[in-house]
């Protein structure tokens, strides 16, 4: 029997499955993935990625993959909309004022016909370019930021093989990148309550844009990727994408680059007292990171605490903060302050209402730093309950209080939960386990001939 609309919700998929199992053991905590043979190195392999920047959102575009990849016969090049690096294996899709111009006026028809990512010309340019040409395999990863056709992919699917990273839910919706607690997307969005963001449309047609995606997706040969088991079982349950292959290949990070920042020398350059206990949370407004629910749960804390605060995206949000705690406002910060701010942070704040992965979870636990989330996103999957971290219900800021104060005055609880979390991080989320399989996935969509 399949499932009903409300059993198959966005905030109910991941409900009934549970990855938080026995192998977990504190003290002795084993990998659930086996490691993957290293795929051989012969016959090498083109593969050319379509993205909207390079050096923006490296950590998930593949760009930082490119040299590892190397020694798995693995030759990548990026075409982008936006080239921000000097490297050569980078080129832009299109050059000149004239089609930036021609791309803004296309943006503003299809708001206005309230359709996105179908009237964009520019892949004429990609289908043309030698290393197209080249290419074995080509992989798309952000291309629905209003510069690229979905039309495009059946024909492109006929000349090369397509992987294609999905990073949010924006392929099984009509128009947004996370449904919330709207469970249309499971029905094809026959209408869509909130036209006006992320981006507005002028014209609710997201039942004809669901549409438009099943067939292209259903009319070409495509391998899925995605970073977690929620936004596999997403995919899965959407009209859309349901039956396709999906590979799932969690982003990974340097190892290296954490964990070496001394703690009291960290505070120290942050002007943070040694007894203090250090609270890191984002600030990016809007619905899905959950600025407010972080605001709201330090402001609710019961007693006097010796806390200080520290924040890092947009400023100005965290004034009513600053009356009662002490609190540093990095901004965006440069990647040294991020390195800091990790070293000396003693918890993370990650009330998310939807994420589809959790990067800056997993660099705060390789740095040692238990994560405090919300629930039923794909953040379940990487801080293990009462091992790594401490999960609460999605929107109960009370139950985020309580959280954050057992962590506050728990300093030995607090300890463990953070050497555990370090634990993980190695064993699950090493780059170089990503580099393998994202080899091993190439090779084999190759095999599949």
């Amino acid at each position: 029997m399949s499932d009903s609309p409300d059993d198959r919700s966005f905030n109910n998929i991941f409900r009934r499955w549970r990855v938080h199992d026995k192998k977990y053991e504190c003290g002795a905590m084993m990998q659930v993935e086996s490691e993957m043979p290293l795929p051989m190195t012969n016959d090498p392999i083109n593969v050319l990625s379509v993205n909207d920047f390079d050096l923006l959102n490296r950590r998930f575009n593949g760009y930082d993959l490119i040299d590892r990849l190397k020694k798995y016969g693995v030759e990548s090049r990026f075409i982008v909309w936006k080239k921000r690096s000097g490297d050569p294996r980078v080129k832009r899709m299109c050059g000149g004022i004239h089609w930036t111009a021609l791309r803004f006026g296309i943006k503003m028809i299809e708001r206005g016909l309230g359709i996105q990512n179908v009237l964009y010309p520019f892949h004429v340019r990609l289908v043309v370019d030698d290393w197209f040409k080249k290419a074995d395999i080509v992989h798309f990863h952000l291309i629905h930021n209003e510069f690229f056709s979905l039309m495009a992919i059946p024909d492109i699917s006929r000349k090369k093989k397509i992987v294609w990273t999905v990073h949010d839910p924006w392929l099984v919706t009509g128009h947004c990148v996370y449904p919330m607690d709207c469970q249309e997307w499971m029905r094809g969005c026959p209408s869509c309550p909130h036209l006006d963001h992320p981006k507005i449309v002028y014209m609710d047609m997201s039942a004809r844009m669901c549409r438009i995606k099943r067939r292209i997706v259903r009319g070409s040969n495509i391998h899925f990727v995605v970073a977690s088991e929620w936004m596999k079982r997403l995919l899965e349950s959407s009209p859309v994408t349901e039956g396709q292959n999906i590979t799932v290949i969690p982003f990974g990070i340097d190892l290296d680059r954490f964990g070496g920042v001394d703690k009291r020398d960290a505070r120290r350059s942050l002007g943070i007292d040694d007894g203090s206990t250090l609270i890191a949370f984002r600030t990016i407004p809007g619905p899905f990171k959950g600025m407010d629910h972080a605001i709201e749960a330090m402001l609710s804390l019961e007693g006097e605490h010796d806390i200080t605060i520290i924040t890092f995206g947009k400023t100005g949000f965290v004034e009513d903060l600053k009356k009662r705690f002490k609190v540093i406002e990095l901004g965006w910060a440069s990647e040294e302050q991020i390195s800091m701010m990790r070293g000396a942070c003693d918890i993370f704040v990650m009330p998310s209402m939807a994420e589809a992965f959790g990067l800056m979870a997993i660099e705060l636990m390789a740095s040692g730093v238990p994560v405090i989330a919300y629930k039923d996103t794909a953040i379940e999957e990487i801080v293990l309950p009462e091992r790594t971290g401490i999960l609460v219900d999605r929107g109960d800021i009370p139950g985020l209080r309580r959280a954050i104060e057992d962590l506050v005055l728990n300093p030995e609880y607090r300890k463990r939960l953070g050497d555990n979390s370090l634990i993980v991080a190695r064993e699950r989320y090493d780059i170089e386990r990503q580099v393998r399989q994202t080899a091993e996935l190439y090779r084999s969509c190759l095999d599949d001939r």
